[in-house]
């Protein structure tokens, strides 16, 4: 074989090397495409959100519809330091705009933990929810780092403690259920 020839297949050899699947020009060639899919998908998704957010909103409205302007007065004066009310969702907190807790006071509402546990039939349990509540802190009294938790029966309309902050007790109560859902205040007094 001549050199000339073993120069040419080397350069052969280059050019289909060179010419391997790369990501990075994959992206360069179609950009224009994957643009529009992304923007496509994006839409998908944000129009789905919006969806499950009006149902959302639905539900708490319609929960809302029970509770008077008399039980909102009573909740002042029961809990005049402020008081939340989420709607309990399965296992997830829905946040309401019925929000007064103090600035101080800061939960982690994004590790609250939901759970369902289910009545029994043997032991004459009845289904409950489980509440576990971290306070991230509340600054007035020092406090940082403590979290609470506890078991509500569905049917039960009292409020429960769930910690003393200072000389103020954070309470928990079921105040309403639509179907499966359960509308709570966490208050503060």
């Amino acid at each position: 074989m001549s050199k000339k020839n073993k120069k040419s297949r080397s350069r052969h050899k280059k050019t289909i090397s060179q010419e391997k699947f790369s990501l990075w020009r994959f992206i360069l060639t179609f950009k224009a495409e994957i643009i529009v899919i992304l923007c496509i998908v994006a839409g998908i998704k944000i129009i789905a959100s919006f969806e499950s957010r009006d149902k959302i909103t639905e539900d708490i409205e319609s929960a809302f519809l029970s509770v008077t302007e008399q039980q909102r007065l009573d909740w002042q004066k029961k809990y005049p330091s402020g008081y939340k009310i989420v709607l309990i969702r399965g296992n997830k907190i829905v946040h309401t705009s019925q929000d007064t807790l103090p600035q101080d006071l800061k939960i982690d509402w994004h590790n609250v933990g939901v759970t369902v546990i289910p009545a029994n039939s043997l032991t004459r349990t009845e289904e409950k929810i489980r509440i576990d509540l971290p306070i991230s802190s509340y600054a007035p009294v020092d406090v940082y780092g403590r979290d609470v938790s506890a078991e509500l029966s569905r049917h039960q309309r009292k409020a429960l403690g769930l910690t003393k902050l200072g000389w103020h007790n954070l309470m928990i109560e079921i105040i309403g259920e639509e179907d499966d859902d359960l509308l709570c205040l966490i208050g503060f007094q």
